[in-house]
């Protein structure tokens, strides 16, 4: 796990944070294609971006 994944806010939707638990809780999850977003397994995800460190920022500073 990076560094940056140490920072990644709580869900909004249901409160699950980062390690909290192997079943429910945030990643960063990349596609075949190269994009990644931060998910949540309530189904939450933040939006699509380029990198991982974009990906985190625009999760923790997105408005609900």
């Amino acid at each position: 796990m990076s560094e940056l994944n140490e920072n990644i806010r709580p869900c909004p939707f249901c409160g699950a944070k980062q390690n909290q638990d192997h079943r429910i809780g945030l990643r960063v999850a990349a596609s075949s294609a190269g994009y990644v977003a931060v998910v949540c397994s309530c189904g939450g995800s933040g939006p699509i971006e380029d990198s991982e460190a974009e990906a985190i920022k625009a999760w923790n500073t997105r408005r609900l």
